[in-house]
């Protein structure tokens, strides 16, 4: 089961064990895991929530039990679930066969995440297993499972940020800042509102420091840039979102730059912080106290170089609501941020070339704009019969549009319910997309 997962693109050994089994996808659009799928449903962006409770419904009618459960997912009517989805209850009850019938393992896409509603809908899909009776029946983000202490290797045991600001805030409130400093990452690419930080930058209100090891959007924009090494020029211990081995990595090639270790210990020895325990602590003894609880040794790894967890928590704790209070239904357009094979990440740009702003579609051809209340941006209009009415695509390769603005400066900085993530994948309501400009002739 492929719940908005791109997986023969971005999660290709996964593909490679599935491709020939018999296997369902939900998606918004038919992109190529759809095309080969055995069981098609083509859901409405930002109502996979309820796509899922009508699975629960149609399951729990059959299996019994769950009382709180049947409670809950009767009080959404049929009605109710067609007009969200999209879909008629013919394809709700098709999905909810095949569950049942063939009790799959359903991987989840980490973009869900990022759409209305995403994160209760994630919760609500994990609970369809569960009902099956399957105690280990789906994939999400499943690092928190293998008994890894992250807090320990965070140094949140000695202390805590005076402040956290959410991924996506950090454009909105770039004037609350005199520097920003970017460490493995490409917020200009990445981050709703990122042209707000490149104007503070450009004007001289914001310093840009940035630590990374390519040379992207973030890293030509900023004041100083430090160069860091690549996973294949440095010692390093790998896990992973979804399979349960811990992966001993080293270097194929002398580094280029400066680590994030060494350069972290330098910088706090130029401010004359020397005696701090995060500091005097040896990187590799926090790395083996971080691993304990998974059974595996740092010794065993460095000779071994990938050995499976031992151990893991009996009942990772995590702070959801598995049955949320109010789910809003999905309006107006949709823009859906897609993976291409060539530019899974935004450094591939610097391989490829910068890809065109190219919005699938299926109503209009030609330039025009996507207009929000955060902004606006040019693109170029393609119509794809893939794309169903109301569903815009954009590859991750289009960073910017046809005047260099970043795409993500029409997004605004509301965050998911969980983890303060923004909601890149956002369905309209008055916020996303109330207008889509379809041709420049016009618009001018």
């Amino acid at each position: 089961m492929i719940w908005a997962s791109s997986m023969s693109t971005s999660f290709i050994h996964g593909w490679y064990l599935v491709r020939e089994k018999p296997k369902a996808v939900v998606d918004v659009w038919v992109n190529d895991v759809m095309r080969r799928a055995d069981l098609k449903i083509l859901v409405r962006p930002g109502s996979d929530a309820f796509l899922a409770i009508g699975v629960l419904r149609e399951v729990l009618a059959r299996v019994g039990g769950f009382s709180e459960l049947r409670d809950y997912v009767e009080r959404f009517d049929r009605v109710e679930i067609e007009e969200a989805t999209g879909l008629s209850w013919e394809s709700v009850k098709a999905l909810s066969d095949f569950y049942l019938d063939h009790k799959p393992i359903t991987v989840i896409g980490f973009g869900l995440g990022r759409t209305l509603n995403g994160g209760h809908a994630v919760s609500l899909i994990s609970l369809i297993p569960g009902v099956l009776g399957m105690e280990r029946g789906f994939f999400y983000s499943n690092s928190k499972g293998w008994g890894i202490d992250f807090d320990y290797l965070r140094g949140l045991h000695i202390s805590h940020p005076s402040r956290v600001v959410g991924m996506a805030e950090v454009g909105y409130r770039a004037s609350e800042f005199d520097l920003v400093f970017s460490w493995n990452c490409n917020p200009i690419h990445s981050l709703p509102g990122s042209d707000r930080i490149a104007e503070a930058v450009k004007e001289g209100r914001l310093f840009l420091a940035v630590h990374g090891p390519f040379w992207d959007e973030t890293a030509k924009l900023a004041n100083v840039v430090i160069p860091s090494p690549t996973f294949l020029e440095k010692y390093d211990v790998v896990y992973s979102y979804w399979h349960d081995y811990l992966v001993y990595n080293e270097p194929l090639f002398k580094p280029l730059g400066v680590n994030e270790v060494d350069f972290t210990h330098e910088m706090a020895m130029s401010l004359g912080i020397s005696d701090h325990p995060l500091l005097s602590e040896d990187p590799w003894k926090a790395v083996e106290r971080a691993i304990r609880g998974t059974g595996v040794s740092l010794e065993e790894l460095r000779r071994e170089k990938v050995v499976k967890v031992r151990s893991r928590p009996e009942r990772p704790e995590f702070k959801v609501e598995p049955l949320p209070h109010r789910l809003e239904k999905p309006r107006g357009y949709a823009l859906v941020f897609v993976s291409d094979p060539r530019f899974l990440n935004s450094q591939f740009r610097e391989v490829y070339g910068a890809g065109k702003p190219v919005v699938l579609n299926a109503e209009v051809e030609g330039e025009g704009k996507i207009r929000t209340e955060f902004g606006e941006v040019r693109v170029l209009f393609v119509k794809d019969s893939r794309v169903p009415k109301h569903v815009l695509v954009m590859s991750k390769s289009s960073l910017m549009d046809l005047q260099g603005k970043p795409i993500n400066s029409i997004i605004g900085p509301r965050a998911g319910q969980y983890g303060g993530t923004p909601m890149l994948n956002q369905p309209t309501r008055r916020t996303i997309l109330p207008g889509v400009y379809q041709k420049a002739r016009e618009d001018r």
